[in-house]
């Protein structure tokens, strides 16, 4: 069963190897993403895999932004920890990484029903300048 791997995915997700980080952190966002609840169950897990937003390597920390939209529409329970985690990404020295954050804001912003945050919108503002 998945539960079994899952412990496993954290230590990946602290390789040095930047490739083994890459491929833990593309399975867990696709885990993470699924209709499952894999965010609530392994809180733990998920923190890490948020925290890769900070990962030095662009790949892995745009790996993450792509599968914050469907975290959200799955599980909105994790909002604010997704919200958190687009704010770091507008914030990022990537301008592909700025520019993924950007879109996710917009995205929510035009879902119906979407609550996003005022101060978010203010800084995907701000990075619009």
């Amino acid at each position: 069963p998945v539960s079994e791997v899952l412990p496993s995915l954290l230590d990946d997700l602290r390789d040095e190897d930047s490739d083994v980080r890459s491929k833990a952190a593309s399975l867990l966002g696709k885990l993470f993403s699924s209709r499952f609840s894999y965010c609530t169950s392994n809180p733990d897990l998920f923190t890490a895999w948020l925290g890769r937003i900070h990962d030095k390597v662009a790949v892995i920390r745009s790996s993450v932004l792509k599968c914050c939209k469907d975290i959200m529409e799955n599980h909105s329970s994790t909002s604010q920890r997704i919200f958190e985690t687009v704010r770091f990404a507008l914030q990022d020295s990537d301008d592909k990484i700025r520019k993924q954050g950007l879109e996710f804001v917009f995205s929510q912003l035009s879902s119906q029903g979407a609550v996003v945050p005022t101060s978010l919108v203010e800084d995907a503002g701000r990075r619009m300048r």
